[in-house]
């Protein structure tokens, strides 16, 4: 088991990969790969069924780099000034790659208010030649008539449950976690039909722990640190391999947001920068509370040392009481942070 996100080890690079939900969808994909080119596309469907991957996929497949793609989740940043400052700036300058051609992803498009799906039709007609857009969204019914239109539309159904836990428990025996099959289907029950809800869950529930070591002695054990095992699988001085095991999840994490669990894996993995930029792109202001209280539920997030946990929770504890207060309650989180970083 590694330390990095599962997420983004396991999101697919070739159409291979990638879990088609009907022969025609691969078709048209293939066929706009072979000529270079997309039209605007709508993908419809609920959260963790792949719109996004399959985005990035086909963008991937026709060779477009980083500096030719504009991602914004518009869950986020609903109003017209946002479209205006970062979509029109984007789509007026020249494509770096050889297709002439920049793309657009936004994410959760739903979430836009209707005078800003009003400008971005807007845009889409002026600069087709030059940029595409890619929209997905949970309800179709929400994007307004003008930009429906221009776009061809895949609405994603949902995975069948039996390959939705197929895919869960494939990713833990590559990642070498020991499982019950029934500590997977509460996992399974908690987060279908959003798979990326559940690598990520899964991510964050697998570790080794005490009940792991079996008969190990301590002195099989050796000099190895707790820090160690958390990287798992562990060979001892015998040759016993210790390896990680998926715990049952906790009953309140089911209705937990998914970017906290992968902000979560973040910290684990010591990618504290990556955590921050997570929360500032994806978390309303009026869900940092929540965010603390997820933190103090989750401090062997930072270690299992009591010394540390008890720093940490203090921490917290200030960024909490300070967060009513605060000017700025962005600042003050990325504060709270970093304080948790320096003292892990």
């Amino acid at each position: 088991m590694s330390v990095k996100l599962w997420t983004e080890a396991y999101r697919p690079n070739t159409f291979d990969e990638y879990v088609w939900r009907d022969s025609s969808m691969r078709q048209k994909c293939q066929e706009w790969v072979q000529a270079r080119a997309m039209p605007h596309l709508l993908l419809e469907g609920v959260a963790g069924t792949g719109k996004t991957s399959l985005a990035y996929l086909m963008l991937n497949q026709i060779g477009i780099g980083s500096g030719d793609i504009l991602h914004i989740n518009a869950s986020r940043e609903r109003k017209i000034e946002d479209i205006q400052s970062k979509i029109i700036g984007f789509v007026g300058s020249w494509a770096l790659n050889d297709t002439g051609i920049k793309y657009v992803v936004l994410d959760e498009a739903d979430k836009m208010s209707p005078l800003a799906q009003g400008l971005l039709r807007g845009e889409m007609e002026t600069y087709h030649r030059e940029c595409r857009f890619i929209l997905t969204c949970n309800y179709a019914s929400k994007i307004i008539e003008p930009v429906h239109s221009r776009c061809q539309t895949f609405s994603f159904r949902t995975l069948d449950r039996d390959d939705f836990t197929a895919r869960v428990g494939e990713i833990l025996v590559s990642e070498q976690v020991d499982f019950e099959v029934e500590d997977l289907l509460t996992l399974v029950e908690q987060t279908y039909p959003d798979l990326r809800k559940a690598i990520n869950l899964a991510q964050q529930s697998s570790y080794i722990s005490y009940d792991c070591l079996g008969d190990t002695s301590y002195e099989e054990m050796g000099n190895t640190t707790w820090d160690e095992l958390s990287k798992g699988p562990i060979t001892t001085g015998s040759g016993k391999q210790i390896r990680a095991r998926l715990h049952k999840p906790k009953a309140d994490e089911s209705g937990i947001k998914d970017y906290m669990l992968e902000m979560t894996n973040l910290f684990r993995a010591g990618r504290t920068n990556e955590a921050r930029k997570l929360i500032i792109a994806q978390a309303q202001a009026e869900e940092y509370i929540d965010i603390y209280r997820y933190l103090y539920r989750n401090l062997d997030i930072w270690g299992d040392s009591e010394d540390i946990q008890d720093n940490v929770l203090l921490a917290i504890r200030k960024g909490l009481v300070n967060h009513s207060v605060a000017a700025d309650q962005e600042l003050n989180l990325a504060a709270t942070f970093v304080e948790c970083k320096l003292i892990a």
